[in-house]
Order: C-alpha cells, then structure tokens, then sequence
C-alpha cells in the first residue's frame, strides 16, 4: 500500500508538469508568431480592389526602387530620403496610397473593366512579352529576379498584372473613349507645327571614333596625332569608306545604315532623322547638305558632334531626299506715324480731362511661329506629325480615363501598417544633407540645377500628376536641339512617363504658369551614350520649362506669355524653326 500510494502522487504531478509545458509551448509560439506578424508587414494586404488583394509587400518593392540613388545605386539614408520624398510633395502615406491606386491599382481595374467588355489579356503574346523581357536580361550579369526588383516588381506575378494591363488597354479605349481626332483637328496642328520642321529631311550614316590623346580644330575639321586603340579615326575611316564605296555602286542607303550607322534607332529608320534635325548637326555637315544636290551622298565628313568642351568625333555620311521650305512672311508693319495709334495702345496716351479713355482691344497671342497653310507642308511631315498628334490624343485619353477609373472609389486602401522598410520620419527632411556644403552643385558632378524664372500661380506639379509643358532644350554652346514652343504643350505623367530622368526630377514643385531652368547633367539625361547624332555623349543639357497644366487645370496660364527662344536672346536661333520633339 504504501508502493501504490507514493506513485499516485508522482503520475500527477507529471500530468501536471506536461500541461504546464504545453501550455508554455503554445505561448512562445504564439509570441513568436504574433512577434513574426510585427517583423513583417509586408505580409499584409494593403488593398482589394473589387475583391483581389494588393500585398503590401508589392508596394514596399515597388517604393523601395525609388529610393536607389540614380547615381551611384545606392539605396538613400533616411535623410536624403524624407527630402526626396518632401521635394515631390510626398509623405510615405501618401506615396504608398498613390502607388495603390495609380499603379497596381490601376492596372487590376483595367483587366477587370476590360473583362465587362469582353477583352481579355491574350496569354500566349503576355507569356512571350515577359519572355522577351526575360531574354534581354540575359548576360546583362544580373538575374531575372534582380531585373524585377530594380524595376519594383516583388514578383513575376505583379509583373504579369502590368503587362495584362498593358496588353488591353488600347482595345479597351477604343471601345469606352473616341480619341480619334477630327481632320480638321489634325490641319490645325500641322499648320502649327510645321515650321519647326523647315529645311531639309536628312539622313546620315554616324561612325564614332574614340578622341585622339591630343586634338586640334582647323575650322570645323579635325586633325590628330598619332593615337593608339581599336576605335581610332584611323580605324574606323576604312569602314566609312567602305560604305561610301556601296553607295556610290547603288546600294539603298537604309540597308547600308543599317550595316555600319551606329546612330540610336537606325535598325528602325534606316539613317533617316527625319525633319528638323539639320539644325542639330554641326557646321561643316550642314555646309555639306546645302552643296549636294537631292538624293545625291557626300563625301566622308569628319565632324565633331559634340562641343569645344565636350568633344565627340564621327565619321558621317549624309544626304537629303525632300526640302520644306517656309513661305515668305508678311513684312512687319512700319511704325505708326505720330498721331496714330498702336494697336493695344489707347487712342490717347492720356484721357483729355473728363473724357473716358477708349478701352484697349486685346491683342492677339503672337506665339513667335509661323503657322502655315496645310496644303503647303509636305505629305512626309503631315504623315508624322498626324501620327504624333494622334499618339498624344490617345495619351492624354488613357490618362484621363484611368482618372476617373480610379476616382471611382472601387479601391478599398487599408491603413498603413507600422514597420515598413519605406516609413521615415519626415522630420529629417529639414535637416542638411551629410557632407552638404553649398546648395549648388555643379552639373558635371550629377547635381540637377533648377532655377524659377517665374513663380506661378495656379495647380502645383507633383510626381504622379499629368502636366502638360512647353519646352526648349539647349546643348552646352547654346545650340537648340528641340522645342515646343510655338505647337502643342508636351504631356508628362511625372515618374511615369518615358522622358529623361532629370524632367522628372526637376518638375515637382512648379506651378501653372510658371517658368523655370533646368540644367541637367549626362548621368540624368543621356549619359555616355548619348542620343546621336542631335545630343552628344556625356552632354549636359538645359531645359526651358513652362508648365501649362496640371491634370487638365491649366488656371493660371496665358499663352500669350510664351517666351519664344528668339525672343530671349539665345544662340541657335536657327535651330528654333527647325528642331523636332
């Protein structure tokens, strides 16, 4: 009896013992697991939209690829990156509820709203986009899933979504929107637009060569030393006269381009710059152009497409096949003589005692282009300037109509967890940057310099709006390059569209109406490759912004306030009729 009486006890406190770690047990993992849940807030869903799930983690990726240095690719200190996100008017709330609704958002919106009008994505060519994608990443040294992470993708399957949304949207348009412009729409345009595109239609074949160790310029043509590698002008001059050589036999022009031009986009033109880029070329190949007779080729030119500062040499061949020439413009009316009035002008320049002055008739926008008479311009630029337009209408549609798909209020955001690899304490944004020692940074050392000529007075422009701008862009010795004045504003979705990182960049914080500068360098336009033949490598670039709209609000904008290139005075005033977008 007294054996079985000690082991009663024993057995219950064992019983008691297991229960008592049992129950520790479910604790720690329910510490751990509610400790895993605060680790990691991606994990939640950020928003459904009519039911499908955003995760939070598609949204951090997508964030945390704006937050890499353009530069260097580092990713920013909490400093650097509460100014950038103070600079672009964002909060990381507000960033991550615009990148909710403007982006994945969107894109699940529009497969959805295309599925009511019975499109659907088509698999097989969404399965060979992403393909091809794979593909081009390829020996690039980094993997599939590098490439998605840069580009702020968590996952091939919300690449998927974008590319489905992609593939759609244009049937989608065309069914919900009519953007087709009117022909009468179109000649307006052209009319408009046409005279920045006089003088000749060019096509040029572009051989670079490395510059010698030292060059020296007699005129407009080069002279070296002897110099060392395997891109000297010495090397690449047999190539030039090689193509020259097929040339002259009768070979098309397009097909020898395509074999020896390294300009950008020749497999697709063939050589041909199209209109308004002879202005863009440098003296002695412009000299070239007006001695050759049409259709004929020139000699091997041996050019410097770059600048004194920043020299880039080539070996070019050019022709020209069709010329636009502006009819002559009515001579400017004299003087009024004494005792005439002005127009704009009041009868009087002072109301005889009692008598009212005669109110000024409002004088007429003079934008400082010749508009021309459709039938004038030839079929070739009506052709791409009918295509631009029509690229632009549908645009400004797409954008207009994922607007109001998205102010539908058909996406349900949920709060903004706490824990977010992106969150920041704003506060930092008003401290000054490490190693910060002036406010101005030249361009050369990656610096965007912006400076605000006129302060304007309507909507202000923040990354994610739709801003319509006029521009003028300048190479280094003043040369216009390209410009808008005079035609139709230019369309930007800021941190979307395809522009130069420095448009980007340089136009949160501008108000409609409102002028200002940009100087962008080479590492935030087209760096060391350049956009040959009208922008040279490493080129640093100065923009004339004017913004015109904010999402459609152009309150605060007077056309008649566009300052021409002509009209402040600036070198390359030859290049303000001609040069293209």
């Amino acid at each position: 009896m007294k054996g079985c009486y000690m082991k009663a006890p024993g057995k219950h406190r064992f019983t008691h013992y297991v229960g008592i770690l049992v129950v520790l047990t479910l604790l720690v993992l329910l510490a751990v697991s509610s400790a895993g849940c605060k680790k990691d807030p991606a994990s939640q869903v950020a928003a459904t939209v009519n039911g499908t799930e955003i995760l939070e983690s598609d949204i951090t990726t997508r964030i945390e690829s704006f937050r890499l240095d353009p530069n260097t690719g580092e990713r920013l200190d909490d400093t650097a990156w509460a100014q950038t996100l103070k600079g672009a008017n964002y909060t990381p709330e507000s960033l991550r509820e615009f990148i909710i609704r403007n982006e994945f958002g969107s894109w699940i919106l529009v497969v959805q709203r295309a599925a009511e009008a019975g499109i659907t994505p088509d698999a097989a060519q969404v399965d060979q986009d992403i393909e091809s994608a794979k593909e081009s990443v390829t020996g690039s040294g980094s993997t599939w899933e590098d490439y998605l992470a840069s580009m702020g993708f968590a996952s091939e399957a919300s690449y998927r979504q974008m590319v489905e949304a992609q593939s759609v949207i244009s049937e989608l348009l065309s069914v919900e929107v009519d953007s087709a412009p009117s022909q009468e729409e179109i000649e307006t345009y052209v009319s408009e637009q046409a005279a920045q595109y006089a003088g000749k239609r060019v096509s040029l074949i572009y051989l670079p060569y490395d510059a010698p160790a030292a060059a020296t310029e007699e005129g407009s043509e080069t002279t070296e030393e002897t110099a060392t590698g395997t891109n000297t002008v010495d090397v690449v001059r047999p190539q030039a006269e090689e193509a020259l050589a097929k040339l002259r036999e009768g070979t098309d022009f397009a097909e020898v381009a395509k074999e020896y031009s390294q300009a950008y986009g020749v497999e697709e033109n063939g050589g041909d710059l199209g209109w308004g880029a002879m202005s863009s070329l440098p003296e002695n190949v412009r000299t070239a152009l007006d001695s050759l007779p049409v259709n004929e080729v020139s000699d091997v030119i041996d050019a410097n497409i770059g600048t004194e500062e920043a020299p880039s040499y080539a070996l070019v061949i050019v022709k020209w096949t069709e010329e636009f020439i502006l009819p002559e413009q009515p001579a400017a009316t004299e003087e009024a003589s004494e005792g005439e009035t002005v127009e704009g002008e009041t009868a009087e320049s002072e109301a005889t005692e009692g008598e009212t002055a005669e109110e000024p008739s409002e004088p007429a926008a003079d934008s400082g282009v010749q508009t021309v008479e459709f039938s004038a311009v030839p079929a070739s630029l009506v052709e791409i300037l009918t295509e631009r337009y029509t690229s632009e209408r549908q645009s400004t549609s797409q954008q207009e109509y994922l607007s109001a798909l998205i102010s539908s209020e058909e996406i349900v955001v949920n709060p903004m967890p706490e824990g977010l690899s992106y969150d920041v304490d704003m506060a930092l944004a008003d401290e000054p940057a490490e190693d910060s020692t002036t406010d101005e940074t030249p361009a050369d050392e990656g610096q965007l310099e912006t400076t605000d000529t006129l302060e304007g007075t309507g909507a202000e422009a923040k990354t994610g709006d739709t801003v319509e701008v006029h521009y003028t862009g300048y190479l280094e010795d003043g040369t216009i390059f390209d410009s808008s004045v005079g035609g139709t504003p230019y369309s930007v979705v800021i941190g979307e569209s395809n522009v130069i990182q420095g448009w980007h960049l340089g136009l949160p914080g501008m108000k409609v109406g409102g002028k200002r500068t940009l100087v962008i360098p080479p590492s935030l336009a087209y760096g060391e490759a350049g956009n040959p033949p009208s922008i040279p490598a490493n080129a640093t670039l100065t923009f004339e912004l004017e913004l015109v709209s904010v999402n459609g609000d152009s309150t605060g904008y007077s056309s008649g306030d566009t300052v021409t290139p002509a009209e402040e005075g600036t070198e390359g005033e030859e290049g303000a009729e001609s040069s293209g977008q």
